[in-house]
């Protein structure tokens, strides 16, 4: 059995309907806007957190409010009341509000419409915090359209799907990007949400979605998708890669003498900043010719550990070492020493 609605919420209805020429799917998301605004109570009156009063069924604020009072002044009707609320209304769409009235008026005229009706009208005409977004959506779906529009849910066959952003860090799938990232969220081409780390939200099934501005936070590398597209249709689950860590993150440095001895064998450092002051290692019957990573590259005092170096919590040096009689540049392995890797010269290397 259908509530019966309220004396005003019937009301409100008909105008939509009648004087504004909504189909029944806008209709049911201005409904669900102004049931969360007002309970479609025309006097009820609130300190806004703009410290600012705001009135009425649409909670109208600030410059808004007061121009509600001047028209209904001009026009000879109480702004107060439903009827006076609403011929301001019409004023409005047919100006300063015109855009989210097209957008509004444009949905189909299904129960998928009356939730994308409700969320349109909440970011364009109402503008409140998104995080109101959805649940004024969901009561368009699940309330109103099965009020007003004489269809039940199960005699459609629309459904909601989710979008799901996830994540992954120096290869450990995570549940959100908090701590390393962010990234906007569009659904059918308009702003959803802007520098969320965590994102887990149903949609009508077929609504288009758009991931924008991925953005690593400092220590972090962004290294693409491991799962889903940054573009398509919401059912899905997005994971974006990264690595690295964050900036001051402790590293534990091994020193591996490669057949000599060294003195500290380890040490500590930390993450963004340089290596510090290396010992030199010793080994009968050979010169000490620089400390190296895993990948060859030369390490000295000035190299400055990166996120993604730091990601693993430690670091292995090895030491190279040249015959005490080979030929200046020239190795036991017999391959000559390519020129710029010479840690002695003082040469920076970031490790990235």
């Amino acid at each position: 059995m259908r509530t019966v609605p309220s004396e005003n919420e019937a009301e409100i209805y008909k105008f939509l309907k009648s004087t504004l020429g909504m189909n029944t799917a806008a209709a049911c998301g201005v409904l669900a806007n102004i049931y969360a605004e007002s309970k479609f109570n025309p006097t009820v009156e609130v300190l806004d957190t703009n410290h600012l009063m705001s009135f009425g069924l649409f909670q109208w604020n600030g410059g808004r409010y007061t121009a509600l009072k001047n028209y209904c002044a001009e026009h000879g009707c109480d702004y107060r009341t439903v009827s006076g609320q609403l011929q301001y209304l019409q004023y409005e769409l047919q100006h300063s509000e015109s855009g989210a009235f097209a957008l509004v008026k444009s949905v189909e005229n299904t129960r998928e419409g009356a939730f994308m009706a409700a969320y349109y009208w909440a970011s364009r005409f109402e503008r409140c915090a998104t995080r109101f977004y959805e649940g004024r959506a969901k009561r368009a779906w699940n309330v109103y359209w099965g009020r007003y529009s004489g269809v039940s849910e199960e005699e459609e066959t629309g459904a909601l799907a989710y979008l799901n952003l996830s994540g992954e860090l120096n290869g450990k799938q995570t549940d959100a990007l908090t701590g390393f990232a962010t990234a906007d969220i569009y659904i059918n081409g308009s702003l959803s949400e802007s520098g969320v780390t965590d994102y887990d939200k149903a949609w009508p099934a077929g609504v288009r979605y758009e991931i924008r501005n991925i953005q690593a936070k400092e220590g972090y590398t962004y290294l693409g998708l491991g799962e889903g597209s940054l573009r398509g249709s919401v059912g899905t689950n997005v994971r974006p890669r990264f690595s690295g860590s964050a900036p001051g993150t402790a590293v534990a440095v091994t020193l591996d003498a490669s057949g000599g001895t060294v003195e500290p064998a380890s040490l500590d450092a930390v993450s963004g900043t340089a290596l510090g002051t290396l010992p030199l290692p010793v080994r009968e019957g050979y010169v000490f010719d620089s400390w190296r990573m895993d990948n060859g590259e030369a390490a000295s005092g000035e190299t400055v550990l990166s996120g993604e170096m730091a990601a693993a919590g430690s670091l292995t040096l090895y030491a190279r070492w040249v015959e005490a009689d080979a030929p200046s540049g020239e190795h036991p392995d017999g391959e000559a020493e390519p020129a710029g890797n010479d840690a002695e010269a003082g040469n920076a290397v970031l490790l990235a």
